[in-house]
């Protein structure tokens, strides 16, 4: 150290004792003085970072107020830019170190004049981009999620697809098949200058389905099945599991005799099955004639008709069964089968069965109202109710009536048929089976 005045001056780096003497009294006072060495201290000694990436140095000057002079040891690598201010004696200053290329070099700060330095080893990497996926195969419809793993100085990624009408993708890389594409669609993830690409083929997911899974059929009848078929290649080929009760020619369905079969329907590597319900007319109903015929057999009294009939046209014939009593005025019950049993669906009074357009109705009517029904999904449904005058002396208010009904539902040409079983003819009719007999219909 050096003393003038009263001041001292650190010469260079150490320790030293210096002494204050009073010039009055001659009293003297020591004082110990540690001398430092300038320094600058910086945020890291060593720094990784991408090309394009910057770092703040962060420097912190101790022990001099001027700005450092800054340098690399290797041209190219990365740029400094430098600036500060001097502020209550005190030098801060801001250093930004810029990568520019890949390689690694010192950047060092030096206070001219004095011992003061500071230094960080900095390493600069090339960015990079990569996806978890470099190919993906997807189900026309369906969607994946690409991940990007991004390195540098933005984690920013752009998503473009070359085909966005057939694979498209979102900004954050989901990826959604709309057609299919054999050869592939590329989709390309870019950050930084740097891209990473994946190749995304979209098929049609193969499936097959036949436009009933349950049919019911009557002895002797046919029913087609049709089927959809996508992805597939390869021939139609259709089988059943007991030709002696149905057999199956492409699609048409041939009931032979009563039971319960399986049709099926194989392209490639799919199959599609089909469960066909057989019956003889009106076999399915023999637990309620049984028990109607018991019924009227231990009464003694009263009369039952029966008719048999495929009402909606289903393949499986309803029942309408007639019960007179002389306790009780005559009605219907309407039988249907279906889900594999016979069940009773409605109970009608006088009623004929119609068609317009191929839709089979049920009108049942009594005095001064006609109700019409449609038989669907196996209940019967109410499609209109109508109301006329009690007869007239001449009958014209039920002749009118009748005329109007008729306009409305009924088409087709023909008399009213009467082919009822009687109760005399029912014990052979259980015997041989119902065979789908006409039951009253009424045709214009």
């Amino acid at each position: 150290v050096s003393c003038g005045g009263n001041r001292v001056f650190g010469l260079s780096p150490g320790s030293a004792v210096v002494t204050a003497t009073d010039p009055d009294t001659g009293v003297k006072t020591d004082f110990r003085v540690q001398v430092k060495k300038p320094s600058i201290e910086l945020a890291a000694k060593e720094k990784t970072i991408y090309v394009g990436e910057e770092f703040d140095l962060k420097p912190e000057i101790i022990g001099a107020s001027k700005m450092a002079f800054w340098s690399s040891s290797k041209s190219g690598i990365v740029q400094i830019e430098s600036t500060g201010r001097l502020v209550s004696g005190k030098m801060t200053e801001t250093v930004i170190v810029t990568g520019k290329k890949a390689g690694t070099t010192t950047v060092t700060g030096k206070i001219l004049g004095t011992h003061a330095e500071g230094s960080c080893k900095i390493t600069v990497k090339e960015p990079s981009t990569s996806l978890n996926k470099k190919d993906v195969a997807l189900w026309v419809g369906n969607s994946y999620q690409l991940k990007a793993t991004v390195k540098g100085a933005s984690s920013k990624v752009k998503w473009k697809s070359a085909k966005p009408k057939v694979i498209k993708v979102d900004e954050n890389g989901k990826i959604t098949a709309l057609k299919t594409s054999l050869l592939g669609v590329k989709i390309t993830a870019k950050a930084n200058g740097k891209s990473a690409s994946c190749i995304v083929r979209a098929l049609v997911k193969p499936s097959l389905k036949l436009n009933k899974t349950t049919l019911n059929l009557t002895a002797g009848k046919t029913g087609k099945l049709s089927y959809t078929a996508k992805g597939l290649e390869g021939d139609a080929v259709w089988k059943t599991s007991d030709k002696k009760v149905a057999t199956v020619k492409n699609g048409v369905v041939t009931a032979k005799k009563a039971g319960t079969v399986t049709i099926t329907l194989k392209i490639g590597s799919k199959k599609a099955s089909c469960v066909v319900n057989v019956s003889t007319g009106g076999s399915i109903y023999q637990t309620y004639l049984k028990k109607a015929k018991s019924y009227f057999d231990q009464r003694k009294s009263g009369s039952m008709n029966m008719a048999v009939y495929d009402i909606d046209k289903n393949g499986v014939p309803e029942l309408m069964l007639e019960r007179k009593d002389q306790d009780m005025p005559p009605c219907y019950d309407v039988f249907t089968y279906t889900g594999g049993t016979a069940k009773k669906i409605g109970t009608l009074t006088m009623w004929i069965l119609t068609g317009v357009e191929d839709k089979p109705y049920i009108v049942s009517y009594i005095p001064d109202e006609v109700t019409v029904y449609q038989l669907k999904n196996g209940k019967l449904k109410i499609v209109r109710q109508m109301s006329y005058p009690a007869r007239a002396a001449d009958g014209s208010a039920e002749k009118k009536a009748w005329n109007s009904l008729c306009d409305i539902y009924v088409v087709g040409k023909g008399n009213l048929q009467d082919r009822y079983y009687s109760k005399e003819a029912l014990g052979p009719a259980l015997k041989r089976g119902l065979r789908g007999e006409v039951p009253l219909i009424f045709n214009k």
